[in-house]
């Protein structure tokens, strides 16, 4: 005669399986049972063993769903493939560190800003005759721009997208939208 599977209920798979039945019960709250009996006032779940040691092997996400092993390899080999790509750009020169962008555009800004600072002056070296009045316009516009300019010289829009990807870096997280 051939054996047929057996139909266990949570107390006899506690027993079983060494675990606390409360435990258990938690556990096996996202796997149907594989056959329920209703009595009078209550419902007898049943599991099959092989179903229950399936469920309890394997991996689990934080949110208590199971792991796709193909997807989450697949996953990290399209993340791994992303960082090497990433670092062949930056050894070819076509990518750089965001620190390195800021510090270069901080730069370009200062340079900017000096220019800007030393027009007044030779706008009076190349017309020596020129009216004040019209140097103080100058001079006005020039500090408007500069004020334009900001501080640091980066656009809020930019400022906030560098401010979220620093704290990112600093967190250790990544933004899991791009994934």
């Amino acid at each position: 005669m051939a054996m047929q599977s057996q139909l266990w209920s949570l107390s006899a798979l506690a027993m079983e399986l060494q675990t606390d039945r409360r435990t258990l019960a938690k556990r096996l709250e996202t796997l149907p049972p594989a056959e329920e009996k209703k009595t009078d006032k209550r419902t007898n779940k049943l599991w099959r063993m092989s179903d229950v040691v399936e469920h309890l092997e394997s991996p689990k996400s934080e949110n208590g769903k199971s792991y796709d092993k193909n997807a989450e390899e697949a996953r990290l080999k399209h993340h791994q493939a992303n960082n090497e790509a990433m670092k062949e750009a930056e050894a070819a020169g076509r990518l750089l560190p965001v620190e390195e962008v800021i510090q270069l555009g901080k730069a370009m800004v200062y340079a900017a800003k000096n220019k800007l600072l030393r027009i007044p002056d030779r706008v009076r070296q190349h017309t020596p005759d020129i009216e004040p009045e019209i140097i103080n316009v100058i001079e006005q516009a020039v500090q408007e721009a500069l004020e334009e300019l900001g501080r640091d010289g980066i656009p809020s829009q930019f400022k906030e997208r560098i401010s979220k990807y620093r704290s990112e870096l600093d967190s250790g997280e990544e933004d899991e939208a791009g994934e």
